[in-house]
């Protein structure tokens, strides 16, 4: 998957990929916050970000349920390009 240049308007596709990937993205994060036995966050917090962490994995499966791909007859693969 090729990415829009900076100060170029996105396709649907990249959009959609780069969506896809960013939301992956923070559903990894949030699920590192969670697990780790250093995190100073309080229980309401954690519980807090546990019910974002579920909302984020919604969308998630959301995403991937348009198969966009499909939809618009592309042949573009899923790349998740780190640092996008």
């Amino acid at each position: 998957m090729e990415l829009a240049s900076a100060g170029e308007t996105e396709t649907p596709m990249q959009k959609y990929h780069r969506l896809n990937c960013e939301v992956k993205e923070l559903q990894e994060e949030i699920e590192k916050v969670l697990t780790s036995d250093k995190s100073q966050k309080d229980d309401q917090e954690k519980q807090e970000l546990a019910g974002v962490a579920g909302k984020v994995r919604l969308l998630h499966d959301e995403l991937d349920k348009i198969k966009l791909e499909e939809v618009l007859g592309s042949q573009l693969i899923k790349v998740c390009v780190i640092g996008y």
